[in-house]
């Protein structure tokens, strides 16, 4: 019995350390936000991949940033908006480490009766 539940933990953790490894190994995606005609950072950005917007969806941090890892395969498309700006989409045609793609939105153009 001893012997039975010494290799049952040992499963065990095997299981979790393989669990933790994978999770670790997805691709990480990085982007940075801005304003295409101040440069100021967008925080709270709305950003989801097209067509899974309730699995992969987050929002940028107050310097415009986010970064997620995935699994799904490439290419895909990253569509980013936030209220007033246009809303653009980012095909993704490789996971980068350590780079950064910087994207840029446009305002939208408010009617001049608006301002």
């Amino acid at each position: 019995m001893g012997k039975n539940l010494s290799y049952l933990t040992l499963l065990l953790i095997a299981n979790i350390v393989s669990f933790a490894v994978s999770a670790q190994d997805l691709p990480r995606f990085n982007v940075n936000v801005k304003n295409i005609t101040s440069g100021a950072p967008l925080s709270n950005a709305p950003v989801f991949l097209k067509g899974l917007k309730h699995d992969y969806q987050t929002t940028t941090d107050v310097n415009g940033d986010f970064t997620f890892h995935t699994s799904v395969k490439i290419p895909f498309t990253v569509v980013l908006s936030s209220p007033g700006y246009k809303t653009r989409e980012v095909i993704v045609h490789a996971h980068g480490l350590y780079d950064t793609t910087k994207v840029k939105l446009k305002p939208i153009n408010i009617p001049r009766n608006l301002k």
